[in-house]
């Protein structure tokens, strides 16, 4: 079971940066530029920044019931 547990994390991991990352980019990218996310009067174009601005931590279910 643990091993299909660590399986199971590094395919989550592999989608959520090569899927989730750049879908959820993309949208912040078009939510800024239509005006329906505005940015504070100081921020920094999302273009110059857009690192900052991408920046996620996908998390998702714990371990559950595994013994260790």
């Amino acid at each position: 079971m643990l091993e299909a547990w660590k399986t199971f994390n590094r395919r989550r991991t592999d989608f959520a940066n090569d899927f989730a990352y750049p879908v959820r980019t993309a949208f912040i990218e078009e939510a800024l530029e239509v005006n329906d996310l505005p940015l504070p009067d100081n921020a920094p174009p999302f273009i110059e920044a857009r690192g900052a601005y991408s920046r996620r931590t996908w998390i998702g279910p714990a371990v559950g019931g595994l013994i260790r």
